[in-house]
């Protein structure tokens, strides 16, 4: 029973810096600003390591797969990105993945529900948006 304590002990010490260490962790948020294309603010302070766009669909089809437009950090980049991304206009230190030949993405249809997705160190994260009396507005 003398062993029990500092096992214990050790444990929930190991736990604590578990969840300090998550708790710690940086993040990385975005919110739709408007406008016609719209234009995602992000803040924060973790690194991105790619964003895309896809049509709303069910939840195993909004990957990089189905994305109609998709950028990423060019090999030189740096933790500099831009707070703001501008649909279809590649920010310096940034390069189009998706469409791959470099053409334009399609154009946002009125009405349409589209989900907006990043990937960052630990995790990602998103939302969705339509374009509504021509401009950007969140669902």
């Amino acid at each position: 029973m003398r062993n029990a304590r500092p096992k214990r002990l050790r444990v929930t010490l190991l736990l604590l810096w578990v969840f300090l260490m998550i708790a710690c962790e940086p993040g990385l948020s975005a919110r739709v600003k408007g406008g016609n294309p719209p234009v995602f603010h992000f803040y924060g302070d973790d690194k991105m390591h790619h964003f895309f766009i896809c049509p709303e669909g069910v939840e195993s089809q909004r990957n990089e797969k189905n994305a109609i437009w998709q950028i990423a950090p060019d090999s030189a980049h740096d933790e500099s990105w831009p707070l703001d991304i501008t649909y279809g206009v590649v920010p310096e230190g940034f390069v189009q993945v998706t469409p791959k030949s470099g053409e334009p993405p399609l154009a946002l249809q009125p009405d349409k529900k589209y989900t907006y997705h990043f990937v960052r160190g630990f995790g990602g994260g998103g939302g969705g948006f339509m374009i509504r009396g021509g401009q950007a507005v969140e669902w």
